[in-house]
């Protein structure tokens, strides 16, 4: 690590271990808070700062693990040839900014991004991504509205599969914790309309908090195996493919027990 904290090149090791402090101290917080609501008279307050909480929770380790991965793939120096199409579309969007000017009168810039475009897929797939850095959103932005839409973009670029089961619980993320998480940011009362989430409601909290941690566990698991079994690697498709059906069986009946749950 460099004097500010860095990997500067990280191993599988450094990774698994990045997970696992960050996905242990972000739990931690959602269970303490979780306590002290399941003890509070107000529970209109603290239900309101758990949903706070686990918004910024979900979009901060999203976030940060997205980037840690990336930075893996790019320290293991593979051609781009040989990993999965979204680290090809990637650089071919960076190739993109640097060359083409829409006001250019001729083709110079174009035929400059096709050239870099053919000679990239025989070269290490190689980016400067800044993990700390809050504002750093080159590659990952969450555009600070994590919403199912955005999580989908942000899949697709690290190169996991956005399964069905995530897909329908666009009303856990989309109005459940994102709509609700905005509405208390700004300073707006919480509807008790029937498609919205009532902060007196303790039990849609509890639904809350378990959805969340279990997709963050859920993308930390998919994010450490896609590590161990180099499923960023083409030649690991079949065996990848099998891995998110398998997974995405698990999650969707996880899923149904907590929509289940009184």
């Amino acid at each position: 690590m460099n004097s500010q904290g860095s990997i500067l090149l990280m191993r599988i090791d450094d990774f698994q271990d990045f997970l696992d402090r960050d996905l242990a101290w972000r739990k931690m917080e959602i269970s303490q808070l979780f306590m002290l609501l399941n003890r509070a008279e107000a529970h209109e307050v603290i239900g309101k700062s758990m949903i706070l909480l686990l918004y910024a929770h979900w979009e901060g380790f999203i976030k940060k693990s997205s980037k840690y991965y990336l930075k893996y793939v790019s320290d293991k120096n593979i051609n781009i040839q040989d990993l999965t199409p979204n680290f090809e579309a990637i650089m071919l969007k960076r190739f993109a900014r640097e060359c083409i000017d829409q006001d250019s009168n001729n083709l110079a810039k174009e035929f400059a991004l096709m050239d870099k475009h053919r000679k990239a897929k025989v070269r290490p797939f190689k980016i400067n991504i800044n993990i700390n850095d809050e504002f750093d959103k080159e590659f990952i932005d969450t555009q600070y509205n994590l919403s199912s839409k955005v999580l989908g973009n942000i899949i697709q670029i690290i190169g996991i599969k956005y399964n069905d089961a995530i897909k329908t619980r666009k009303q856990f993320l989309d109005v459940n914790l994102l709509k609700n998480r905005n509405a208390i940011g700004h300073g707006n009362q919480l509807s008790n309309n029937s498609d919205e989430l009532s902060p007196l409601d303790f039990s849609q909290i509890l639904k809350l908090k378990n959805f969340v941690i279990l997709m963050l566990d859920y993308f930390a698991e998919v994010l450490s195996k896609y590590v161990e079994e180099e499923f960023y690697l083409i030649s690991k498709e079949d065996k990848r493919n099998l891995y998110e059906d398998e997974q995405e069986e698990i999650l969707n009946n996880k899923l149904a027990q907590i929509e289940d749950e009184n």
